[in-house]
């Protein structure tokens, strides 16, 4: 007698596929948390499973940049190596605990009670310490979050790019 193998019902099909949909759409670990070092930055560049590329020098301070497929993470550090602001864009938004790290309290008590939409337009949010703005569109989203305590003299939210 023919060995017969066992076939996937539709609804466990219909199951497998929407878990592999719901993987392939979560977004990566981001990186440097605001106000650590940089001494993170190998650490952070396996879990986003990224290719750190070289870092700028713009004078008063350094961007360090990890690109994965799922999004590009800027970190920007002054010359004591304290990341003041971190940026990202990406077809999804990273999970903001890891980015903001300490921060992110202050970051969801800034929440208004219904979630800011993001559009064209944006959505920002002022914490006691830390700033962060959202933008984009669907599979084309950025942000920026800094801690204005920290930024190095002379360097302003326009200097973030």
């Amino acid at each position: 007698m023919p060995e017969r193998r066992h076939r996937p019902t539709s609804s466990r099909r219909l199951l497998l596929a929407a878990l592999a949909a719901c993987a392939a759409l979560a977004p990566a670990a981001a990186a440097a948390a605001l106000g650590e070092g940089l001494d993170s930055l190998e650490g952070d560049r396996l879990r986003l499973s990224a290719r750190a590329l070289a870092p700028q020098d713009l004078g008063r301070f350094r961007v360090h940049l990890l690109a994965s497929p799922a999004t590009t993470v800027r970190q920007f550090a002054g010359p004591d190596g304290v990341v003041f602001a971190v940026a990202w864009d990406g077809p999804a938004r990273p999970d903001l605990a890891p980015l903001l790290g300490g921060y992110h309290a202050d970051y969801r008590a800034a929440l208004p009670p219904r979630r800011p939409r993001t559009g064209a337009r944006g959505a920002r949010v002022v914490g006691q310490q830390v700033v962060v703005e959202t933008w984009g569109r669907m599979r084309d989203l950025h942000g920026l979050a800094w801690v204005p305590a920290l930024l190095p003299a002379g360097v302003g939210r326009d200097d973030l790019r």
